[in-house]
């Protein structure tokens, strides 16, 4: 019992890569990572991704209560005012504002950590792609500043 608290504790203060590849076919690895960074924020997400559909509500869905979700996508995206209805009526709140200013993709927690995702969330794991941690913040303001 003892050996597997300090196992536990030594994971607990390692920090997580900065960077991941995911190799097409590993899409429930990739939905998962996903799901462990939409989960660190305690207030606020932000998605910029051109190509959002109800996959990318499944991985928002996982967030913590309480946290608002601001999605800035293209016009033309896949999701409906009904679709944003139903997931605000159990995961408020959910806002969808259109951009075009932005070809990458970057989630964006509580206005401090960012992440650049070479994929549309709903489509991680489908092709290879990386994810990597934005480390400088006057560069996660710059971004923020430009929605």
């Amino acid at each position: 019992m003892r050996s597997s608290i300090k196992f536990f504790a030594y994971i607990e203060d390692r920090a997580e890569p900065e960077q991941k590849i995911f190799f097409d076919g590993q899409i429930y690895d990739a939905f998962e990572l996903l799901i462990s960074l939409v989960q660190k924020a305690t207030k606020k997400i932000v998605l910029i991704d051109g190509y959002v559909d109800i996959g990318t509500l499944n991985i928002l869905a996982k967030k913590n209560p309480g946290v608002d979700v601001t999605i800035y996508t293209f016009n033309n995206t896949r999701l409906s005012n009904r679709d944003i209805n139903t997931f605000n009526s159990q995961y408020p709140n959910l806002m969808v504002k259109h951009m075009i200013a932005f070809h990458d993709r970057f989630l964006i927690l509580d206005d401090t950590v960012g992440y650049h995702v070479g994929a549309s969330l709903k489509d991680a794991g489908k092709k290879c792609f990386g994810i990597s941690q934005i480390q400088d913040e006057q560069t996660i303001q710059g971004i923020l500043n430009r929605l």
